[in-house]
């Protein structure tokens, strides 16, 4: 587990030797946990529960690997720097001539993402960005293997933020980490609240183009070794199209995000 979503290495053939080696000592660790406690012993049954358990998160790293296009012939550890496209993006906030550029890419059902959306984004957009620091650019990264309505989601965000720009943080804030199952009428209809067109959002749905522009997200994210979500490249802002900067996985606190850029030379 990283400080944010669970942390894919590329090759599941590294994953699985490495887990199944721990697996007895993960299982006891999980044990003490969940009684609250080592002082408590836990039952065989208990124990036989929280080995499936671990099994089942074998089986969320070997999805998040390949739901990122991984291969066995890439390194284990994530590189530290990346370039990142700034085109193609779902939403853009900020000044473009701001001093430094953070690209965020997002699940809708990731729940680090929705702590990031709820505790720090806001935070980012009313001090950097607002002062002209910082330019937000927001893409894409649905973990479809383990988050099945996270695509569904992202294609409607877009569609709402193609449609009607002023709606988006709205309706992106209303969406991200919601408890309930975001079928596709409970994302209309979320739309439609938030005064966007009806027609035009079901052509937006359903135009291959914007589906191809979200695979197009996956694709760079998996290309510079992002390994889970939230996932962050943030750099000094350059001309052109393109930002080069810290590649970050996971949860990160505001006062990180405040350092870091900081630290930008």
């Amino acid at each position: 587990m990283t400080n944010g979503y669970p942390r894919a290495t590329p090759a599941t053939q590294v994953v699985m030797p490495r887990l199944h080696v721990g697996r007895r000592r993960l299982v006891s660790v999980l044990a003490c946990v969940a009684l609250l406690g080592c002082g408590n012993r836990a039952s065989q049954a208990e124990v036989d529960r929280l080995a499936e358990r671990v099994d089942s998160f074998a089986v969320t790293l070997t999805a998040v690997t390949k739901a990122l296009g991984s291969s066995a012939g890439q390194r284990s550890d994530a590189p530290d720097s990346a370039s990142m496209s700034l085109t193609g993006a779902v939403f853009t906030e900020g000044r473009a001539d701001a001093l430094y550029t953070l690209v965020e890419f997002t699940d809708y059902q990731c729940p680090y993402c929705a702590r990031h959306a709820n505790e720090v984004l806001p935070l980012l957009r009313d001090s950097l960005v607002a002062a002209g620091i910082l330019r937000w650019v927001l893409k894409d990264l649905p973990l479809v293997a383990i988050h099945p309505r996270a695509a569904a989601a992202a294609l409607a965000s877009r569609c709402v933020a193609a449609i009607t720009p002023s709606a988006f943080i709205d309706y992106h804030d209303a969406v991200i980490g919601t408890p309930i199952e975001l079928t596709d009428s409970l994302l209309r209809a979320r739309a439609v609240a938030f005064s966007v067109d009806a027609p035009r959002f079901d052509a937006c749905i359903n135009d291959p183009l914007t589906r191809e522009a979200m695979e197009a997200n996956i694709t760079e994210a998996g290309a510079v070794g992002m390994r889970g979500t939230p996932g962050f490249v943030l750099g000094r802002t350059t001309a052109g199209d393109t930002v080069r900067g810290k590649l970050l996985t996971g949860f990160h606190r505001y006062a990180d995000f405040r350092a870091m850029v900081s630290a930008i030379k």
